[in-house]
């Protein structure tokens, strides 16, 4: 008001309309910016930061619109926090903004939470065990996608239950008012996500009318078993359990799990170390040296010799010894000890074979060999006696390698020492170049989280939910 008043003194009258005219502009753009900002401040300051927004909001094309840069300044985003609750504070703030300045992505509006450790571990801590692999990767396609993804505490071992239930409940309740009326949660991802199902103060019911809906709870398991329910899994079943990968129960036919993998595509080099300048090595794929005294230990460490002489190659790997077993007592084999994630490519890049020991089980340094242009040798621990070669009854370390053949996979019955060694031969002067499935590059990730966020899962539940009504044979009824 000062400035308006300012602007039209007896002594600004007396000046050109030229200058009239500029003033005019000036005070256009001084109000239409006050205007914004006091929109915008109404709707994100902190003392209604979780409020509802009044204004209604129209998507616009671009994938996602962060909070302009001098808003977060304002508050307190500590650098590089590993505490998942400043990752929400801003993944909100982003969410808000978009919506008081109507910018938001065309999947911005759309909300994913994450309520497991394993997404914590993969995105936060930077951990590279194989289901943090698996939760940065789908992170990264939601976030590519654009997204907005919260974060929760985990309801499985290692938690009071009773807390991170709340927790869950809470951020459930706590945000969705905050962004309802412009946004939607789509999906709430969890491990053991039965506890919740049977929880009446968690899901939605006829008490808890707030509670999360039973259809937008999803089971993340890194294992693709369907065929029996673990304690505390799905009581949906199905298409809301989501698995890391394929189903190798099913080759032709859609599995009824929905599996939505990763890739590692992101760490393949553009051309893999070639053949002949590698390293006389084959890399020993295990974590442990119990491994080498288990059910699963399908090898001889005597035939390791024969091949290391044969080949002129050492066997090496990167492995502790948490059991006191015996070290292995031989000279052709070397232990370099536990590895970071980033040692164990430039070890495995520079090896010719990847040795698969039995363990762990459906790792995913086996796609990463097959990246870096290693091939592997992969015991079948188990399998028909009538029809040895029927891949769909083998018990494997990795059982989504069944369909792959040599080069690339060369698969051996345990205890076989002639294939064992015939094996070795084949894959150890065999190159190949380095190969990503179809189905795991990121665009494929992309596709499949796509998918998970924009189907209609209330539909679905309808339908399963007037299945199990006709059935009436026990089965988990809930509530839309």
């Amino acid at each position: 008001m000062l400035l308006a008043i300012h602007l039209f003194t007896l002594s600004e009258m007396r000046l050109s309309w030229k200058r009239y005219l500029v003033q005019a502009i000036v005070i256009c753009i001084v109000l239409a910016v006050a205007g914004q900002f006091y929109n915008f401040w109404n709707l994100t300051e902190l003392s209604h930061l979780y409020g509802p927004p009044a204004d209604s909001i129209f998507v616009n094309e671009r994938s996602y619109m962060p909070a302009p840069s001098w808003i977060p300044s304002i508050f307190d985003f500590p650098e590089n926090s590993r505490d998942y609750r400043d990752w929400n504070k801003r993944e909100l703030l982003d969410l808000r903004a978009c919506i008081a300045l109507d910018n938001c992505g065309i999947n911005q509006d759309k909300v994913a939470l994450l309520a497991t450790a394993t997404f914590e571990m993969g995105v936060i801590m930077g951990d590279k065990g194989g289901e943090s692999v698996w939760g940065l990767s789908m992170y990264r396609a939601l976030k590519e996608l654009g997204y907005t993804v919260f974060f929760s505490s985990e309801m499985g071992e290692g938690i009071i239950y009773s807390d991170a239930k709340l927790n869950l409940s809470n951020m459930f309740r706590g945000y969705t008012p905050a962004v309802s009326d412009h946004a939607r949660f789509g999906t709430v991802v969890l491990d053991n996500s039965g506890i919740c199902h049977l929880d009446p103060t968690c899901v939605k019911s006829d008490s808890n009318p707030d509670g999360i809906p039973a259809w937008k709870i999803f089971e993340f398991t890194y294992w693709p078993v369907h065929y029996h329910r673990e304690p505390n899994w799905s009581m949906m079943g199905g298409e809301w359990i989501l698995t890391s990968h394929p189903d190798d129960m099913y080759y032709e036919e859609p599995s009824p799990i929905q599996y939505i993998g990763f890739s590692i595509e992101d760490s393949c080099p553009e051309a893999p170390v070639p053949l002949e300048e590698r390293e006389p090595r084959i890399y020993m794929h295990m974590k442990y040296l119990r491994y080498l005294s288990d059910d699963k230990w399908s090898w001889d460490v005597s035939w390791f010799t024969e091949v290391a002489e044969e080949l002129n190659a050492t066997f090496i790997g990167g492995w502790i010894n948490d059991n006191n077993a015996p070290e292995v007592g031989n000279a052709r084999i070397t232990n370099l000890g536990r590895l970071s994630h980033e040692q164990f490519i430039e070890e495995l890049a520079k090896s010719r074979v990847m040795l698969s020991m039995g363990n762990p089980y459906w790792s995913p340094s086996a796609w990463q060999a097959l990246c870096l242009g290693v091939p592997i040798v992969q015991p079948i621990m188990g399998w028909d006696k009538n029809d040895p070669w029927n891949r769909k009854k083998w018990d494997l370390q990795h059982p989504s390698l069944s369909r792959y053949d040599p080069p690339y996979v060369y698969h051996v019955h345990a205890k076989n020492y002639s294939g064992f060694l015939e094996a070795m031969r084949a894959a150890y002067t065999t190159p190949i170049e380095g190969f990503v499935p179809s189905f795991m590059t990121e665009e494929a990730v992309k596709g499949r989280v796509d998918k998970l966020m924009k189907t209609d899962w209330r539909y679905r539940g309808a339908e399963l939910l007037v299945q199990r009504v006709a059935a009436n044979n026990g089965s988990y009824i809930f509530q839309l």
